[in-house]
């Protein structure tokens, strides 16, 4: 007699990758599986004994598979490629198994864009639209920030983003994105810069910007991303505006703002700017009253 499974087997559905990537995402899943310790393969079967009524995409199951994923991926290939891979969404088949979508980044002229996501971007459902400096700026200051490493790349952004339409001081328009703090690797950087901003897991930071190069009827195509306080952000303006008021707080913060980009300007900024009064930490109540 055939001996049952309890296990859920985990498969792979994808759009855009290559077959490399994909076999090593394979292995790594396989990898990941055979090294779960007791209490994850207890919680697997009582998630399949259930028909998997607690699993959705932000399930630690996944989370931890994600991470193990892209560690073992960017051994081998271009951060790039990476950290612009999407689960977009799951599925449970009728044998119990896990489905996971994957997605890559699709190519059009020198746009790139997600071909399963569009958003409400200014009135319309619009794709968002990447050039490879967005997204060499992106994985810079969000993948490989000292603290904003997400769990899973590009997801954290893009997976059920908040976004706030915002106009710049030259009058370009710009789409803010506001993270939940618990989208976040627990570093234990990450820990002590939630204590420095009095930031609790529920609630959301302020991010950073994409200011907006073309806005037409498919695309709302982005040149750079600008963490809060970087040169033309709101942020920056507020504090140069100060000049006159406090010299000293702007000749402070000029060391911060507007200069080379290091991987520490993430917490270091954004904890200067919110002890300073320009708010980064936003509670849910908060957020419901700026985004409706």
């Amino acid at each position: 007699m055939k001996k049952k499974r309890c296990l859920p087997i985990f498969r792979i559905k994808h759009q855009n990758l290559n077959l490399d990537m994909i076999n090593v995402i394979r292995a790594t899943i396989s990898k990941s599986i055979s090294k779960f310790v007791p209490e994850k393969i207890e919680y697997l079967r009582r998630l399949k004994a259930t028909g998997y009524s607690e699993f959705s995409n932000t399930n630690s199951i996944l989370i931890d598979l994600f991470h193990d994923i892209y560690q073992d991926l960017l051994e081998k290939f271009d951060p790039m490629e990476v950290y612009t891979i999407v689960g977009d969404s799951y599925k449970v088949t009728n044998k119990n198994d896990i489905i996971i979508f994957l997605t890559g980044l699709k190519k059009e002229g020198t746009v790139n864009y997600f071909e399963n996501q569009k958003f409400q971007i200014f009135g319309k459902e619009r794709y968002l639209g990447f050039t490879y400096h967005s997204l060499e700026r992106l994985i810079q200051r969000y993948c490989e920030g000292s603290i904003s490493v997400p769990r899973m790349g590009l997801q954290g952004l893009f997976r059920n983003p908040i976004f706030h339409e915002v106009k710049f001081r030259n009058g370009q328009d710009a789409i803010l994105i506001y993270s939940e703090a618990k989208n976040w690797i627990k570093t234990d950087e990450y820990e002590r810069f939630l204590n420095r901003v009095g930031c609790e897991k529920d609630d959301f930071l302020k991010l950073g910007y994409l200011p907006i190069a073309e806005l037409n009827d498919n695309f709302a195509c982005f040149t750079t991303f600008l963490i809060p306080g970087m040169w033309g952000t709101p942020e920056w303006v507020a504090v140069k505006n100060m000049e006159q008021e406090n010299s000293k707080l702007y000749k402070k913060t000029q060391k911060f703002l507007g200069g080379k980009y290091s991987p520490e300007m993430n917490s270091t900024l954004t904890t200067y700017l919110h002890r300073k009064g320009f708010q980064q930490v936003f509670s849910l109540d908060e957020m419901k009253q700026l985004v409706p």
